[in-house]
């Protein structure tokens, strides 16, 4: 078997898991059967289902809402190192109705909360992650002897991807993943503002109040253009889809 073929990206979305070969170039335009769930009990069935033939192989699992969600955690001069803008980002994610310790670790340790690249005096993008479901899911990996090498949410996965052809300044980010909508503001490559909203139909006027409203709130100027990722909208003269960050979906499976 081929080195590539031993690395697979498992992603977990709100309704849906698949599994898929990762390494090449062009693996996001292949086809993966969905896996539909309902919860994490389906969610964690089916993800038992598709580690159990990977013995051996390494995954980078990915999950999308609900089972992460993002705060901005803003700059403060006196942090020097990571483990004090842990601290400040946990009492930045100490929000109510926030499920304690809930988050992702790098490296799947107990630090919970992942954290973008420091920038000097620039926010930062915490990403908190379902503690039950991570948790589950590394019993899983040891138990089907596979190796767990990362976990992020599937939003910075697009904010990654698409890194290279989004605007440096005036351009906020919307993705539209299984009928969620989550819009941010942008300050060069750092996010500022962010939220998570169910989808409307009429997509590209829902993009734009959003937006208005992440503005306001953060008093920030309203975004020039979108660049948006996922589901296209409707054309608008400010939105540009840049494409889908999921794979299409396979046979044995629907998106």
């Amino acid at each position: 078997m081929s080195r590539l073929s031993n690395k697979h990206g498992l992603w977990i979305l709100r309704d849906a898991v698949f599994l898929r070969a990762e390494g090449g170039t062009a693996v996001h335009k292949a086809p993966a059967p969905y896996r539909e769930t309902a919860g994490i009990e389906d969610a964690l069935q089916a993800t038992d289902a598709l580690l159990a033939p990977l013995s051996g192989h390494s995954v980078t699992v990915r999950l999308g809402f609900p089972w992460t969600r993002h705060v901005v955690v803003p700059w403060h001069p006196r942090l020097i190192g990571e483990a004090e803008w842990l601290t400040w980002a946990r009492a930045a994610c100490d929000e109510p109705g926030a499920e304690p310790g809930a988050g992702l670790g790098d490296g799947l340790d107990n630090q919970h909360i992942a954290l973008t690249p420091a920038r000097h005096g620039a926010p930062r993008l915490a990403i908190i992650g379902n503690t039950p479901l991570l948790t589950a899911l590394i019993a899983q990996c040891k138990s089907h002897r596979v190796r767990l090498t990362a976990a992020t949410s599937t939003f910075a996965y697009a904010l990654h991807r698409y890194r290279c052809e989004l605007a440096v300044s005036g351009c906020a980010l919307a993705v539209h993943e299984r009928g969620m909508l989550t819009c941010a503001l942008r300050d060069g490559p750092s996010i500022t503002a962010i939220t998570t909203v169910a989808a409307q139909s009429d997509l590209s006027p829902q993009i734009h109040a959003v937006l208005r409203c992440l503005a306001l709130s953060a008093s920030a100027p309203a975004p020039e253009t979108v660049a948006l990722i996922g589901g296209a909208a409707e054309p608008d003269d400010r939105i540009r889809w840049l494409g889908d960050h999921l794979c299409p979906a396979g046979e044995g499976g629907s998106a």
